[in-house]
């Protein structure tokens, strides 16, 4: 059954680990700048800050997934990042 993400359908869609496909670090930075250059906010007001940000999920001690269509292209990211002496994750 496809699904409707914003405008488009799609008909499949993966959850992969960021780790195992880092080839599309570049496009998530994209999505996490068109996602923040509208909001008012200072935060990844770069294309470059985007990429560090992204490269930065894949630390040790984070978890960082991405959702891909059937192409794989990428949907959406997520990280998780322990806080609180490791008490507490962070989405």
């Amino acid at each position: 059954m496809p699904f409707l993400i914003g405008r488009n359908y799609y008909k499949a869609m993966k959850i992969l680990d960021l780790r195992a496909t880092p080839e599309v670090v570049g496009e998530i930075a994209e999505l996490l700048f068109d996602g923040f250059s509208d909001t008012g906010t200072e935060a990844w007001s770069t294309i470059e800050e985007c990429l560090e940000e992204v490269r930065e999920s894949l630390a040790d001690g984070k978890i960082s997934r991405i959702a891909v269509d059937d192409r794989s292209r990428v949907l959406g990211w997520t990280v998780g990042v322990p806080t609180y002496d490791g008490n507490v994750w962070e989405l």
